[in-house]
């Protein structure tokens, strides 16, 4: 009763305890019971609705806290740490400063002046380009490649520096679940012909503009394939996507929570709170 009159097959889980709904029709909007659209892999997610722009520090914290929450309440054998370690490196590729000049609505200089000054790095801006044409433009504008994805950069930051060093276990998966976080990654990158790839700097470290040329993520011997079906043979189809839909939901959570300002008015009550 629920899908009406529509035409769809169900194929239900090994452990006949769900049930996925396939079909060829699209889902129209105008039903009650269809799920909000969250992240669809796009620069949109960057963007918050809040009346302020988003640091990437906040952000991380805000992405450790509701992860915490998340496994806490999970059954999984997956420990705490090894999602913190996502929550750090998950954005760091946004501290490429073509992304900042995007997140920023300026060209890359402008940006770098602001972020001197503000000595600070965006991972949401305040206001994003809406339309195809005026997102064309902004990325012109920044001159960031078409199909730019800021977690494999993430991925290259912790693979080819010393970021990683502190990740003792659980590496091949930390990796996996920053750079699948927005959809990608299961298997392949999606090629991107960047041209220049300029320095990145950090939290005290640098990747070169050699590093990120050597070895491009849509390449077929990155390792993001391979950790793909390496995770995939170790924990099942089902067991990889649940650990991916774990961290991508507390990241998208926390992202909500920014939008309302919901984070915002518990960081002003705990401060309250430790000054009274």
């Amino acid at each position: 009763t629920l899908l009406g009159t529509t035409a769809y097959n169900l194929d239900f889980y090994p452990d006949n305890r769900g049930v996925v709904l396939v079909g060829r029709r699209r889902l129209e909007r105008a039903h009650w019971w269809i799920p909000p659209e969250t992240d669809e892999g796009d620069d949109e997610w960057s963007q918050t609705r809040s009346d302020r722009p988003i640091s990437l520090r906040e952000h991380t914290e805000h992405v450790r806290a509701e992860v915490k929450r998340t496994v806490d309440a999970l059954p999984l054998t997956i420990p705490v740490p090894v999602y913190q370690h996502v929550a750090d490196g998950h954005d760091l590729g946004k501290a490429d400063e073509r992304f900042q000049a995007l997140l920023r609505r300026a060209d890359r200089t402008d940006a770098w002046l602001f972020a001197a000054v503000e000595n600070a790095i965006w991972a949401k801006s305040d206001g994003l380009p809406l339309t195809p044409g005026q997102r064309r433009q902004a990325r012109e504008r920044a001159a960031l490649p078409e199909g730019f994805r800021h977690e494999m950069l993430s991925v290259q930051l912790i693979e080819q520096t010393s970021l990683g060093a502190n990740i003792t276990d659980n590496l091949d998966l930390v990796l996996h679940l920053i750079a699948s976080h927005h959809g990608y990654a299961r298997p392949f990158a999606p090629v991107v012909l960047d041209g220049e790839c300029p320095e990145v700097t950090i939290r005290g470290v640098t990747l070169t503009r050699e590093q990120r040329r050597e070895l491009p993520p849509h390449r077929l011997d990155s390792g993001i394939a391979e950790r793909f079906w390496a995770l995939t043979r170790r924990l099942g189809w089902w067991g990889l996507a649940y650990l991916e839909a774990v961290f991508r939901l507390a990241d998208q959570q926390a992202s909500s929570d920014e939008n309302e300002g919901i984070l915002a008015v518990e960081a002003e009550a705990e401060l309250a709170g430790a000054t009274s």
